[in-house]
């Protein structure tokens, strides 16, 4: 029986090569290039297969003698992170430079799953060396796209274009076997199967509030109603992981993100989210009695307020308090709040009319009261408009 050699040396300086080449998902393409060159080394046929800009499948065959099924070797070229992530700064193991340690091999992708990649390269070419010739042929697959990502929401664009993209390129531009080996990092155990993946976005919906405006409301919003539903999703998972159980394996599931409301502006509730953050108030004491004051006026007429907090209601009412017009009131009453002035007399005397203008002014300012605390307070209408 002819012994087989794989070449250890050979082996590592391969990994350390294709794991200091960069391959975040999306920018596969240079890691796709060093694959291609080693296999055409090998004498495979090689197809490149674009899938996209900067992203590429390498597909290399060795024929086999004929009546053999076809073997597949498949493995991803893209890495779960960048390096350039800022928690994992400072992590050597985890940026796209290779090293070796006390018989170790350090570096981003090396296990998941550049380090395979190179293992298909060395069984192959210890094959040929060892004078083997299989009678199916040899498929090896260097895919993009294959670490569990989705676009969604503002996530958009090719490194998130993940889940099996290049393997579905793959089989539908003539990448097809009988078999497939995938050299996934399974702790050296043996997987038969696959239970697959399913993506489940759940959403609530509330009304649009500043939180001054939202007491009474807390259980509409959006961000207190996803609570509820989160509450159930957890009850109700022990049973779907039990019903998806095959062979004696359970299956599982995981809540793996929450988003919802405006980490920038927590004062107001959003219409739709999964819970993130909540809102919180502002307005000081002072201000809520002058907020209140407010909405009473609408419900009974003029009412008197403290120059100062009309001002607060004020300025809280021009932020979110809906104006109401202002109810009708009597000819008397509009004389008291806002006096008018007569229309000029083509027959009264210059001297005159200034002189009744003063008097106005004088009634005007006699009517101005005096708050319980001392200071001096203005009608104001419903709508909280300064009446002079």
């Amino acid at each position: 029986m002819t012994e087989l050699r794989i070449d250890e040396r050979r082996l590592v300086e391969l990994a350390l090569r294709l794991v200091s080449t960069p391959s975040f998902t999306g920018s596969e393409r240079q890691a796709a290039e060093l694959m291609r060159d080693e296999l055409a080394e090998l004498g495979l046929h090689v197809q490149w297969q674009q899938v996209e800009d900067e992203r590429a499948n390498v597909l290399g065959t060795w024929e086999g003698a004929g009546g053999g099924p076809t073997l597949m070797f498949n493995g991803h070229l893209d890495t779960s992170y960048s390096g350039r992530e800022p928690w994992l700064q400072g992590i050597p193991g985890f940026r796209p430079q290779g090293f070796e340690r006390d018989g170790r091999i350090y570096g981003l992708g090396i296990s998941n799953m550049k380090g395979a990649l190179c293992c298909y390269v060395e069984a192959v070419r210890a094959l040929q060396e060892a004078g083997i010739r299989l009678k199916g042929d040899l498929m090896i697959a260097c895919v993009a796209g294959e670490i569990e990502k989705a676009q969604q929401g503002d996530a958009e664009g090719a490194e998130y274009r993940g889940y099996a993209a290049g393997s579905r390129y793959l089989v539908s531009h003539g990448g097809a076997a009988d078999f497939c080996i995938l050299g996934e990092p399974t702790e050296n155990k043996l997987v038969l199967a696959h239970f697959g993946a399913l993506w489940v976005r759940l959403s609530t919906s509330g009304p649009f509030i500043h939180t001054a405006f939202s007491e009474g409301r807390r259980d509409e919003s959006s961000i207190i109603r996803m609570r509820d539903v989160l509450d159930r999703v957890l009850e109700w998972l022990p049973t779907w992981e039990l019903e998806m159980s095959h062979d004696g394996v359970r299956g599982i599931a995981n809540v793996g993100a929450i988003q919802g409301g405006f980490g920038w502006r927590a004062s107001r509730t959003p219409r739709a989210s999964g819970p993130k953050a909540c809102a919180g108030s502002r307005m000081s004491a002072r201000s809520r009695e002058a907020l209140a004051g407010a909405r009473r006026a609408r419900r009974t007429g003029p009412i008197f307020f403290s120059t100062s907090a009309c001002r607060r209601a004020c300025r809280w009412q021009r932020r979110g308090v809906r104006r109401s017009p202002s109810p009708a009131r009597s000819e008397s009453t509009r004389r008291s709040t806002s006096p008018r002035r007569a229309p000029r007399s083509k027959s009264r005397p210059r001297s005159s009319q200034r002189s009744a203008r003063r008097t106005r002014k004088c009634s005007a300012r006699s009517r101005r009261r005096t708050s319980c605390a001392g200071s001096p307070t203005r009608r104001c209408s419903p709508a909280m408009g300064f009446r002079r």
